[in-house]
C-alpha cells in the first residue's frame, strides 16, 4: 500500500512539474510543440474533471486520515497510547481543557492540542479533526519522571542554539515531559499555571523560565 501511494504521487509531481514547466515555456520562450500544447490541455481538463467530481473528495478525505495516521506513527503518539491510553469514563465536562501548541516527537502540533489536569494527571488530546490514530491519552501523576516550564517549543537539548532564540521571542509557557516508561519520547505541551497546583511532590520540576 505504501509503495503504491508513493508511486501515484511520484507521477503526480512529475506530471503537474511538467504541465508547470511547459506553461513556463510558452509564456517566456515561444510557441510549443503540437504534442505539448495537447498535453497541456488534457491536463487541464483531466484535472477540471477532476476537482469537480464525486472522487475528490473521496480522495481529500482518504488523504486526510492517512496524514492524520502517518503523524501518529511518527511523532510517538501510538507508542504513548500503548501505555497511557484514556481508561477514565469521567466526562469531559467535569475538566477544563485548554486548546494550544505543543511538540510530539518531532511533528509541530500547532493549535491542535487539548490539554487538562486533574488529581490523577494529564489529559491530551488533539483537534477532532486529527483524532484518526490520536486516541486520547491519560498519564498518571506517576508515569512521569519530570517536567521541565520553558517558553518555546523547541527541544534545548537538541537545539540549544535555536532553544535560546525562541524562547525570547515566546509569551507561552510549555512542559517538557519526561516518561519513565518512554524516557526517549520527545512530550511538549501547552501550560497553564493552575496545572502546577496539580502536581505531586513526587514529580520533579524544573522551571526554566
Amino acid at each position: 500500500m505504501k509503495a503504491a501511494i508513493k508511486i501515484i504521487s511520484y507521477l503526480w509531481v512529475l506530471a503537474f512539474f511538467t504541465f508547470f514547466v511547459t506553461i513556463l515555456y510558452a509564456n517566456f520562450v515561444g510557441p510549443l510543440p503540437l504534442a505539448l500544447s495537447d498535453y497541456i490541455s488534457t491536463f487541464q481538463w483531466a484535472l477540471e474533471a477532476f476537482l469537480s467530481s464525486w472522487l475528490f473528495g473521496v480522495f481529500f478525505i482518504v488523504g486526510w486520515f492517512v496524514v492524520s495516521f502517518q503523524m501518529s506513527q511518527k511523532s510517538g503518539w501510538g507508542k504513548i497510547a500503548k501505555h497511557y491510553k484514556c481508561t477514565s469514563q469521567q466526562p469531559d465536562t467535569l475538566k477544563k481543557f485548554y486548546m494550544g501548541s505543543g511538540r510530539v516527537g518531532s511533528i509541530a502540533h500547532n493549535n491542535m492540542l487539548r490539554v487538562a489536569a486533574s488529581e490523577s494527571g494529564i489529559t491530551l488530546k488533539v483537534f477532532f479533526m486529527f483524532r484518526l490514530g490520536h486516541p486520547c491519552l491519560q498519564i498518571p501523576w506517576q508515569g512521569i519522571q519530570s517536567i521541565d516550564i520553558q517558553n518555546s517549543l523547541t527541544d534545548k537539548d537538541k537545539n540549544p542554539l535555536l532553544y535560546a532564540i525562541s524562547s525570547k521571542l515566546s509569551w507561552s509557557k510549555y512542559a517538557k515531559i519526561l516518561l519513565k516508561e518512554l524516557p526517549e519520547q520527545n512530550l511538549i505541551i501547552p501550560w497553564k499555571e493552575e496545572f502546577g497546583s496539580q502536581v505531586p511532590n513526587s514529580v520533579t520540576m524544573h522551571n526554566g523560565l
